[in-house]
Order: structure tokens, then C-alpha cells, then sequence
């Protein structure tokens, strides 16, 4: 069946999201919070709490069954909160999610990313799902035009990724069957296993060359760079006309 339709993923696909911008920020909580703490260290934890956070919000074996939605600046501000009573000091946390969610509203998009996206309009639709609240999810698209026909993130779906209601609404908003559908994105847990899991061609990008963990359903396809997202996205277009 013919590809019609390529799908996304944001951050760390299309856009960066790296430890260094994370430094960043809790570098600027610091400073406007006075926390004697070094950023970095108090980065290290706060994501620590973040994960555990993550890995409790979809209920793979029962999506029906997952808690319910509660996004990121309420879980942020969640993490915050159990940071600062963890190491003892007096912080706002909710200011410090705000900042959070500012910084990811103004991440900049790879060099390949416009690129990759250029060459592929007007031969296939495409577009973005992300894992992302509306209020930073639409301030980075505005920063960052995409050529996409459809944009969504986690809020608007109710549901994050891996669970099937984000794909689901996808496939809805693009009118199209799973299978002519390709998802591409970096996120083994998140992106390759929500999207094989309904049904859609799935390109894991995998930016560390990490092996497969046994369990977990394997992507379709694997790509080591943008540059190979494109040979890959180009050669399925063209070859399925």
C-alpha cells in the first residue's frame, strides 16, 4: 500500500532538545530563584523525577486503564516541588515549570529539518505529533513554520504517545488507513512502539545506533541522521507512486 502520509515527531527529530539547553535553563531557576545549587546536578534529579513521572502515564497492556491526562506544567511543577523538599531549599515551582515551558517554546529546529521537509511537499502530506502542551507546542510552530498540513501534540489528543489515541487522531485529522501512514521519530518507547502498535510504517531515528531491547517491537526501517531520514522518506515516496 502507497505511503501518503509521513508524521513526525518534534522534539529531538525536528527540533533540539538537548542536555545543554536543560543546563541552561535550570542555570537561569537558579539564578532567579537564588538555589544555591549547581544547575547541572539539580537538572540530573529533576529529570530523574520526570522519567519515573513519564513511565507512570500510559498503561500499555490497558491503554483505557492509564491515569489521567495531566500535562506538563502540572507534572513539571509536581517534579519541582519534590526536587526542592528533596535537597532542602525554597524555590517557586511553579515559576520554574513556567521557565521550562518558555525554553521549549523556543527551541530551534536542526539544519536538515526544513530541508528534509521542503523536498517532501506536495509529493506526500505531512505532519507533526508530538508529546507537548499547547502552550509550548504552538508558540515553537509559530517560531518555526513547518511546511506540514496537520499539527498535533499530546494535550489536544488527551493521551501521550506511546498511547494509541495521539495516532489515532492523527489518522482521523489525515482521513487515512494506518497502513499509509509512515511515523518518524526518535523515541524507541514513545514514538516506535505507540505507532507499531496501531498500525503505521514506523522510522526509528536512531541517533545513538542503540540496539533494539528484547521486548519491544522492532521499528521498520532505522536512520542514523536527518540526512538519512530523507534518502529513506524519498526512496519509500518514490517508490510507492
Amino acid at each position: 500500500m502507497a505511503v501518503k502520509a509521513i508524521l513526525f515527531d518534534l522534539y529531538n527529530t525536528l527540533v533540539r532538545n538537548e542536555a545543554r539547553q536543560w543546563v541552561q535553563t535550570f542555570e537561569e531557576i537558579c539564578r532567579l530563584q537564588g538555589i544555591p545549587l549547581d544547575p547541572a546536578q539539580m537538572w540530573a534529579r529533576w529529570q530523574a523525577v520526570e522519567v519515573e513521572e513519564r513511565r507512570r502515564r500510559v498503561n500499555l497492556a490497558q491503554p483505557d486503564a492509564s491515569p489521567p491526562y495531566k500535562t506538563y506544567r502540572v507534572t513539571w511543577t509536581l517534579c519541582f516541588e519534590r526536587v526542592f523538599a528533596e535537597v532542602g531549599v525554597q524555590g517557586n515551582p511553579a515559576e520554574a515549570a513556567d521557565l521550562c515551558i518558555r525554553a521549549m517554546g523556543c527551541r530551534e529546529a536542526f539544519p536538515e529539518a526544513m530541508p528534509l521537509l521542503q523536498s517532501l511537499r506536495g509529493r506526500v502530506r505531512l505532519g507533526i505529533l508530538s508529546n507537548a502542551d499547547v502552550d509550548f507546542f504552538y508558540p515553537l510552530l509559530a517560531r518555526q513554520v513547518f511546511p506540514v498540513d496537520i499539527a498535533l501534540c499530546s494535550e489536544e489528543a488527551r493521551a501521550y504517545k506511546p498511547h494509541p489515541r495521539p495516532f489515532q487522531v492523527a489518522l482521523a485529522w489525515l482521513g487515512l488507513t494506518p497502513r499509509e501512514v509512515l511515523f518518524v521519530g526518535d523515541s524507541l518507547e514513545e514514538d516506535i512502539q505507540g505507532a507499531k502498535r496501531v498500525g503505521l510504517r514506523t522510522l526509528w531515528l536512531n541517533w545513538a545506533k542503540a540496539e533494539v531491547p528484547q521486548g519491544l517491537l522492532p521499528p521498520d526501517a532505522q536512520a542514523y541522521s536527518l540526512a538519512d531520514v530523507a534518502a529513506y522518506c524519498a526512496l519509500e515516496v518514490l517508490c510507492r507512486l
